[in-house]
Order: C-alpha cells, then structure tokens, then sequence
C-alpha cells in the first residue's frame, strides 16, 4: 500500500528523494513504493530539472554502444572495479557488483595497489570471493602485488584494453553516477563523506534500469528501512496495541477458588434451569472442579 500524503508535507517528501540528487526514473521508483498524490510524477520531474546541481552536473549523451557483458547468475560473481577523481583534489576507488548492480565507493589517499587489496580484503570479509574482478590496465591493477593477490585468492582477473574504457561500461557508469552526485553535493556545501553515505544509500535502494530490482534486494533479498518507511503505520505496534488491550479488558476478571466440600452453584447447559445447587469435590485444575449436584 502507499500513503496519500497531504499537501503541505508533500515538499517534505519531495526534498526527502532528492536529497542525493538521484534522477527522474530512481526518484519515480522510490516514491511509487511508498507515496502518492495527485501529479507526483509531474513534481519530480520538475524537481530534477530546476535543480541547479543536477543541471550543472549533467552527462554528456553516450556516444557508443558499451560492451556486453555476460549476466551472472548470482551476486558478488564478477565484480567491476575502478578509480574515480580527482573531485576537489580526492580519489575514490569505486568498486559494483555485476549481478545486483550493488555499489561500494571508499575515499582514498592514493591509487596504489595496496590501497585496492586493503578495500578489497574488507568487502571479502563481508561478502566473500568473487569469481571474477574486471578492471582497466591502469598501473594498480596491472602490478605484480595485485595479480599475486588475485592468483593467491582464486579469482579470475581480466583488464580492459588501453585507452578503451568504454569495456568496462559497467564500472565507468557507475563512475559517472557517483562523479555526478559527488558533485552535486560540493556544490550544495555539504560534507562528502556524509553526502557519500546518503548518495550509496539511495542508490542500493532504487530500482536498476538494467534489472528492474534494487540492488538491495538482488544482493540481501530484502529492501533496505529508510526514513520514508516511516510514514507507513507499524503493523507490529497496531497488534501489539490491540493485544495490549485485551490483556488488560481481561486482566480484571477476578480469580476464584473453590475448595473440596464448599456449596457453590454451577451452570447446568443440559436443563433450561440455569444454575443448580452442587459441592466441590475436588480440583482438577486452576479453573476445572469436580462438583456433585445436590439434585443428585
């Protein structure tokens, strides 16, 4: 289900899926999980396209056709790997996963190849080993310390060829999408490790073009809480509210106890008479009693 939101919070709302500065279809999909009003889709577009940011910031339109790569069957097979900058005199080693299109980008202080080992040995400890990692033939990736590296854990490595970078389009796009966003939140004066969380964030959170999933959802089968899941009512606290209430409705019911050869009266379904005269014979439970019937 969606909320229909009022009017006066639908800036809120809007501001709140802009806040990295992703695009019209990211945006689209992200509001169709979770919003509603009359013309949205109307307002995210004209959101994208006044932004100044997002407008300075803007792509080239592609020139070529990228390469085809082969889809793999399972997350974290083949990984794509390369370095992004200088942005305002910073390098970012950008690193996304083939099948579920899941992004890693870490801030570095150089291009070296231990530098690469050392963000690569962190994501293995979280993720595992992939079968194969794709890269350009930049000095990094070439160097002995990264193919031992590559040999010693099993994994396949494969280079694109000298100035053709457009063979690993998987990589250079996702390097265009974190250049731009990183950008936009320069430009916007705020913090780039912070605004680099939020961009990694809303990216793995947003439907792929490519595979019509989140990479959230390829990579973890589920989709990541984000703020908007708060305007949606807690299903587990409506129930635990409801449950509450009963407990206590039924909290001030007293408790009685009976005891072997005290005179009570009981409820007889079995006659149209609806209490008789018994005596307490004996306890059979907290609430069950044997009784004898004075009737006999």
């Amino acid at each position: 289900y969606k909320v229909v939101v009022p009017s006066k919070m639908r800036k809120y709302v809007l501001d709140e899926l802009h806040s990295s500065h992703m695009g019209i279809v990211k945006m689209k999909s992200i509001a169709r999980s979770y919003v509603w009003w009359p013309n949205i889709d109307d307002q995210i577009v004209s959101l994208a396209n006044n932004c100044s940011s997002c407008l300075m910031e803007r792509n080239n339109p592609s020139k070529c056709q990228l390469h085809t790569w082969h889809y793999p069957s399972s997350p974290w097979q083949r990984l794509h790997m390369d370095y992004l900058g200088p942005i305002n005199g910073k390098m970012y080693l950008l690193i996304v996963d083939a099948h579920s299109k899941w992004l890693e980008v870490f801030p570095v202080s150089s291009t070296s190849a231990n530098v690469a080992i050392n963000h690569l040995r962190d994501l293995f400890s979280r993720f595992g080993l992939p079968e194969t990692i794709h890269s350009d033939n930049g000095p990094p990736f070439s160097s002995i310390e990264f193919h031992n590296f590559m040999s010693n854990n099993g994994i396949r490595h494969t280079l694109s060829p000298p100035y053709h970078p457009m063979s690993n389009g998987l990589a250079e796009n996702s390097v265009k999408y974190a250049k731009n966003k990183i950008k936009c939140a320069l430009r916007d004066k705020k913090d780039v490790n912070i605004a680099l969380s939020r961009i990694l964030f809303d990216y793995r959170n947003a439907v792929h073009a490519t595979t019509n999933e989140t990479p959230a959802k390829l990579m973890f089968n589920r989709q990541l809480r984000t703020r908007l899941d708060l305007l949606r009512p807690n299903l587990s606290m409506t129930v635990s509210k409801r449950q509450d209430k009963q407990k206590e409705y039924f909290s001030g019911t007293k408790v009685r106890l009976f005891y072997p050869g005290q005179n009570v009266i009981v409820r007889d379904y079995r006659t149209r008479d609806k209490w008789i005269s018994a005596m307490v014979i004996k306890q059979i439970s907290n609430v069950i009693y044997e009784v004898e019937l004075m009737s006999g």
